[in-house]
């Protein structure tokens, strides 16, 4: 009944201004300690073109990240695309002894993510690897070989339009990776997307849905009108093995 009642604007309204104050009190929160913080900002200056490297919008993801890694200890992560959650992985990994391998795209910026791993954060288990896009039904995925993993985080690959519209809930691409690993026979115990709502939609039109239970972020119960959902105001999507 709350899906179709006559307030269901009226609903949104409240959902969106509880969303609002919700994300509001996680920011300002610091990523891991004051140290590690320290060295993420540190490295983030050369990954980004903003002036504020670390906004707070940001760091609550990255806190995000922290709070489901330490919940479920993996002892093997996998990310397809990377950045400034790549040095997030690589300073949990050097505390907790979980290996961690990012897939990228970009050959320079393999070369430079695993600069500042080597510089910021010596020792820890974790490298990028280069990976090529290839273009795949209304998105596309990195070319590589499904690995076991025990968490995988999704933040790409990235596939240009060029003008076009694909055929999903937003015209945006959608990316296979997740299931390349299902037809591989590898389902992590939890998958993370940052952003790229189009891709929760695959994996939940998917034949292996029915595996995993879902914790949509705002962005796709905003747009799916999911308000059950809405309600939990999370930053990321995330897919837990039940």
């Amino acid at each position: 009944p709350i899906l179709s009642c006559k307030e269901g604007p009226l609903i949104d309204k409240l959902l969106k201004r509880w969303q609002r104050y919700r994300l509001r009190q996680e920011e300002g929160q610091t990523f891991m300690n004051p140290s590690a913080h320290k060295l993420l900002e540190e490295a983030s200056r050369d990954l980004s073109s903003e002036t504020d490297t670390l906004a707070p919008r940001l760091v609550a993801r990255l806190v995000d990240i922290e709070r489901l890694v330490r919940r479920e200890r993996p002892a093997s992560v996998v990310e397809i695309g990377s950045g400034r959650s790549t040095i997030a992985f690589a300073l949990l990994s050097r505390e907790m002894g979980f290996s961690h391998v990012a897939y990228e795209q970009g050959r320079d910026w393999v070369d430079l993510i695993n600069r500042k791993i080597e510089e910021v954060v010596p020792g820890a288990k974790s490298r990028v690897e280069w990976a090529p896009l290839v273009e795949y039904g209304e998105g596309g995925y990195l070319g590589h070989e499904p690995r076991s993993c025990d968490l995988m985080y999704i933040d790409g690959p990235f596939v240009e339009k060029r003008g076009r519209t694909f055929k999903t809930f937003t015209g945006k691409p959608c990316y296979y990776d997740a299931l390349r690993y299902f037809e591989s026979g590898i389902f992590p115990r939890n998958i993370m997307i940052d952003g790229r709502t189009d891709t929760v939609d695959l994996i939940l039109a998917s034949p292996y849905a029915a595996r995993y239970g879902l914790k949509g972020d705002v962005a796709w119960a905003n747009q799916r009108k999911m308000r059950l959902q809405m309600a939990g105001a999370r930053r990321h999507s995330t897919f837990t093995l039940r």
